[in-house]
């Protein structure tokens, strides 16, 4: 099974040393969790925080499963709240 849609960083769990677990609300899908290996890089390390729009290609064999995830970051809504006057 293969999604490809957009979404909303709900949670992020670390799994390991270098990976994580998280979970998106989908526009069209509604809430999926994902597996991404290697998420501590120096140019990933900002993509994977909680409120961040990104697009998303979600795979696992079955719906059911937790899928792996590869994610591209759209909008920072985060960066704009913390740098906000209110």
């Amino acid at each position: 099974m293969n999604i490809r849609d957009r979404g909303i960083i709900l949670s992020v769990k670390k799994y390991g040393e270098n990976s994580l677990i998280v979970k998106i609300l989908s526009q069209n899908h509604g809430i999926y969790s994902g597996f991404i290996r290697g998420a501590f890089g120096k140019r990933n390390n900002a993509i994977y925080q909680i409120a961040n729009l990104v697009e998303f290609n979600w795979q696992a064999r079955i719906s059911e499963n937790l899928g792996f995830l590869k994610v591209e970051l759209i909008k920072s809504f985060l960066a704009e709240i913390l740098s906000s006057s209110l």
